[in-house]
């Protein structure tokens, strides 16, 4: 089933994300949305970010930076393939979760967008803001699509937000995919939860996730983006995870 966002996004890195947060984005146009620095701030260059603690079992990789605030514990860092800065504890990571607090806002403030059925599989999107009161379920396939929209519209900056006020689950050797149309190093995607997020082993998933409660991942998970969780723990096994660009 092909469902297509109403409102299109294409980002210009032209406005500041807090001054969004205070104006909102429904009615604002597309050029207004922030560049991933903007948006995040000093926790774009993370690939983990937890509060209370996180956990790596087996090989992972990471390219991108990881830390964790208030809490304390990293364990299983030893075995974490890391191409990036191990950030601890310290207060540049408590300062990457107040600018995770100000984006949580700027995407709140987006609006509701287009309501999205709970199971995404099997589904083709374009770029959008989807909404679903139930949580997310994937198995098999979630396909984002960038056709050209208008002439003045690159296709290959496009940007897809998935938001629901309960969990993401996906199933083990599901998938989140860009079709040909999307430039993978340009093409943005977040998903803002109000719960937990579960990563089923060996699937392969893309986007920055900001989930109020715990990521999980199973083995051989590959994620192309970001696992940030603001009021709780990330446990990796033998998870890749690369910061786009």
């Amino acid at each position: 089933m092909k469902i297509s966002g109403k409102k299109y996004l294409y980002p210009v890195a032209i406005v500041a994300a807090l001054s969004l947060a205070t104006m909102g984005m429904q009615s604002a146009s597309a050029d207004q949305f922030p560049s991933d620095s903007e948006l995040l701030g000093s926790a774009s260059s993370f690939g983990v970010i937890a509060a209370a603690a996180i956990t790596n079992g087996g090989a992972s990789s990471l390219h991108g930076d990881i830390g964790v605030y208030p809490g304390t514990a990293i364990t299983g860092a030893a075995t974490i393939d890391l191409t990036g800065i191990n950030q601890g504890s310290l207060e540049t990571v408590h300062n990457a979760l107040v600018d995770l607090d100000a984006a949580d806002l700027v995407l709140t403030n987006l609006g509701a967008g287009e309501d999205i059925p709970a199971e995404l599989g099997g589904q083709i999107v374009t770029p959008g803001i989807y909404t679903s009161v139930a949580a997310f379920g994937l198995t098999g396939a979630l396909t984002l699509s960038c056709p050209a929209l208008l002439a003045s519209q690159a296709p290959s900056d496009s940007i897809f937000i998935f938001k629901t006020p309960a969990a993401l689950t996906t199933a083990a050797a599901s998938s989140v995919t860009l079709d040909p149309s999307c430039n993978s190093s340009t093409t943005r995607v977040f998903w803002q939860l109000g719960a937990a997020a579960t990563l089923g082993a060996s699937s392969v998933f893309v986007g920055t996730i900001l989930a109020q409660a715990a990521i999980t991942t199973g083995a051989g998970v590959s994620v192309s983006g970001r696992l940030f969780s603001l009021k709780a723990a990330v446990t990796l096994d033998s998870t890749s995870i690369v910061v786009p660009n």
